[in-house]
């Protein structure tokens, strides 16, 4: 998608940049001193397991409502509109986008797509807390097997990777904290 974008007279950098973004289905991850535009696809294969091979200190798992499970979008004498029944079925509302540089209904279409895609990686699956594995990065799709959660091999999108490190006295503890999202 190449989108019409206009940068106005006073917009702040960060701002016009992430209205950029709001019209791509893709998602900005920093890999080194770059910014990479990724495309996080629903049929990923996990890069990692949690929970049979690698042990797990504790696991918060949610299943969040979403924002938005019906898109409309406006554009230049167009419409179009994407729905997603099991979001909507738990309480999910609707978004609505108003953007007269969408002058083509594929590109509309698009557009609502991208909306509900983005409210499903946006959601909050929980938390999983396990020692440090120094490959693991944000937007890596990971199992997870915890049966007292009654989990065996969920998938999950790491959404936030912090890794804390503690010093008390002779011993040191590292431990590694992943943000849980949908795939």
């Amino acid at each position: 998608m190449t989108p019409a974008y206009t940068v106005r007279a006073g917009d702040r950098g960060d701002r016009a940049f992430t209205r950029l973004l709001e019209r791509l289905p893709d998602d900005v991850r920093a890999q080194g001193t770059y910014l990479v535009l990724t495309e996080a696809s629903s049929d990923e294969a996990a890069t990692y397991a949690y929970g049979s091979a690698h042990a797990i200190a504790s696991l918060r798992a949610v299943d969040e409502r979403r924002e938005a499970g019906w898109a409309r979008v406006f554009g230049a004498g167009l419409f179009a509109e994407a729905v997603d029944p099991s979001a909507i079925g738990s309480g999910a509302g609707a978004a609505i986008v108003v953007d007269d540089n969408l002058t083509s209904t594929a590109r509309a279409i698009a557009r609502a797509s991208a909306l509900l895609r983005r409210a499903a990686l946006e959601g909050d699956a929980g938390e999983l807390v396990a020692l440090p594995q120094v490959g693991q990065e944000v937007g890596d799709v990971i199992e997870v097997t915890e049966p007292t959660a009654g989990l065996d091999a969920a998938c999950y999108r790491v959404t936030s990777v912090r890794y804390d490190y503690a010093l008390a006295g002779r011993a040191s503890k590292a431990v590694m904290t992943l943000g849980l999202g949908e795939v």
